[in-house]
């Protein structure tokens, strides 16, 4: 009975020590803990995309990489069953997902994660007749921006921004590893101001390279500047675009 009683915990306080979980697409999801006093006040609300039956197209929150979204589809647009089809870049490739049954007010939902490397959200519906039906902005597609902010610095050394990098808010960092080496625990270094340097070490998944962390900008910050390090045997080794540093703007 002790032994269960210490396992059960132990397992508690390591569910704990991380701030996000990893599923098999990619895919990360913050959360908070489930027993912080002010959880209920601070926890963001999950974003989500309205297809009403008027034929508006409504965001509700932030899309953001990394996160999932929920969408609610009307069934009056569209005679069932539907599947949702979407892609988050340019290009032929996309993703089909059914949307299962609609609930008593005849609305189909379902959720979609938005991969960390992702450009933008491009969604239309379609249904199982023969030949299949379109919902799809006569044929142009529903686009959606990613308005979260966010930063990721990929490993083809390139940076993608989205949304706005503003004094007092926050942003999402996703760092992937095998820009220094893959695996290696990863410090990001940041000024906001001239004088002051900020530490913040990075935390990892065991199955993607990517590590992460959700930043704060403080209030008086004048400058978002940033750059990254490991270290091997005592001896640092840095990601800092040739000594330049990776420069961001805030608005």
């Amino acid at each position: 009975m002790k032994l269960t009683l210490f396992i059960t915990l132990l397992t508690f306080s390591c569910a704990l020590c991380y701030n996000f979980h990893r599923n098999n697409r990619g895919h990360y999801e913050f959360f908070e803990d489930e027993d912080s006093e002010n959880n209920e006040e601070t926890k963001e609300p999950q974003p989500s995309i309205d297809f009403t039956k008027d034929w508006e197209e409504t965001v509700h929150g932030k899309l953001g990489v990394g996160r999932g979204f929920l969408i609610n589809y009307d069934g009056s647009r569209l005679k069932g069953p539907v599947s949702v089809e979407y892609k988050f870049n340019d290009g032929p490739d996309f993703q089909t997902k059914s949307m299962g049954n609609p609930d008593s007010n005849d609305v189909y939902d379902t959720t979609i994660s938005i991969p960390i490397d992702a450009d933008k959200v491009v969604i239309w519906f379609k249904n199982e007749a023969n030949p299949p039906q379109y919902d799809s902005d006569y044929g142009k597609n529903y686009n959606f921006p990613i308005t979260k902010p966010s930063i990721v610095f990929l490993e083809d050394w390139q940076e993608k921004q989205h949304g706005k990098l503003v004094p007092g808010g926050s942003f999402d960092l996703f760092y992937d590893s095998r820009r220094l080496k893959e695996d290696s625990q990863v410090v990001a270094q940041m000024k906001f101001l001239d004088d002051d340097v900020v530490g913040k070490t990075l935390v990892a998944s065991n199955d993607s390279p990517y590590q992460t962390s959700e930043i704060s900008i403080p209030e008086d910050a004048e400058k978002l500047v940033t750059w990254f390090y490991y270290e091997d045997e005592g001896k640092k080794h840095y990601d800092s675009d040739y000594g330049k540093n990776y420069s961001f703007k805030l608005s």
